[in-house]
């Protein structure tokens, strides 16, 4: 399982799922960390977050390195967990009309109960 993640405002508004999909051996989550529309302009948030989020969990994947977008469907995600429904946020590689592709697309609500 895979969650994108922009913010961490964005995160701690599906903390509970988070904390029911990780305390599950069932699941194996892993999370993408996504910077906010343009790397450059953001990329102190992104490592503010990247950082935030390492500390909860350790299976982070990084979404930008050496000045690109890596690929993630070599990943095999069974579902990809999206935080925002609007593709307009997210770089070409990772909207929902291509991660369909290859994995199932689920959206969480900016607020879940579990």
């Amino acid at each position: 399982m895979l969650l994108f993640a922009f913010t961490i405002e964005l995160l701690n508004k599906c903390e509970s799922f988070l904390d029911l999909i990780e305390n599950d051996d069932r699941f194996e989550l892993y999370i993408l960390v996504i910077p906010l529309f343009n790397y450059e302009l953001n990329k102190y948030e992104y490592k503010y977050t990247f950082d935030f989020i390492y500390k909860k969990n350790k299976n982070i994947i990084v979404a930008y390195e050496n000045d690109s977008y890596i690929d993630i469907k070599s990943y095999n995600f069974d579902y990809v967990f999206f935080q925002r429904p609007y593709d307009n946020y997210f770089p070409e590689i990772y909207r929902i009309c291509n991660v369909v592709k290859f994995s199932k697309c689920c959206y969480i609500s900016y607020y879940i109960q579990c």
